[in-house]
């Protein structure tokens, strides 16, 4: 086939008139570095039923312990007396542990077996650790204090009664009822007319007629 043949050249012609440029392999992997890479994905969805899930579950170890909460004030507990000074206004009593009173608390002691045996007084010393506690300006001193016997101890109510006020202002007077009816008339006294039975008889003032 001779080249130079028309119509073969004109067919190179059109074949390379828009040529491919070469592009070294270092700069084709920059561009592909520098341009994002789109993929097409092909989703294939599944007739299949779903997988039930298992009717029973492990379970997952136990978490740590947290923090302790805060201490609760606590004042209501047991005591026994062991003095008590009614003279001296002061008694020794062991009770719980740990317990918030201070010195200065009020508190109430009463009988657990005979409630009607209680007094009151203020905390002078406590010592949470043994239980051992001093109350003094004991006042109110009810029925029989003894040793033998087991009481509750607790904070004493501020509730002091105050002395009794003064009489409030006489109130206004009310109206007069209506008058009521007239009651029925008395039996009369007979006139004697001389006649000595009858004058025996009124001689006290209900015969006031007698004439001789």
């Amino acid at each position: 086939m001779s080249r130079t043949t028309v119509t073969l050249l004109n067919n190179f012609r059109t074949l390379y008139s828009n040529p491919i440029p070469y592009i070294p392999r270092q700069q084709q992997q920059q561009q592909l570095q520098q341009e994002p890479i789109t993929k097409t994905l092909k989703l294939t969805l599944s007739a299949a039923p779903p997988v039930p899930l298992p009717s029973t579950f492990t379970a997952g170890v136990t978490g740590p312990i947290g923090p302790t909460g805060p201490t609760i004030k606590k004042y209501s507990s047991l005591a026994t007396i062991s003095s008590f000074d009614n003279i001296n206004h002061i008694a020794m009593l062991e009770t719980g542990l740990g317990l918030a009173y201070i010195n200065g608390t009020p508190v109430y002691v009463s009988s657990a077996e005979t409630y009607t045996n209680n007094f009151q007084g203020t905390v002078l010393a406590y010592d949470s650790s043994t239980g051992f506690m001093t109350i003094g300006n004991i006042i109110h001193v009810n029925g029989t204090i003894s040793t033998s016997d087991t009481y509750t101890l607790n904070l004493q109510q501020l509730t002091n009664v105050g002395p009794q006020g003064g009489a409030g202002p006489i109130g206004e007077i009310g109206y007069m009822g209506i008058r009521g009816p007239t009651g029925a008339t008395g039996p009369q006294v007979p006139f004697s007319g001389g006649n000595a039975a009858l004058i025996l008889m009124f001689q006290y003032g209900f015969d006031c007629g007698d004439v001789e």
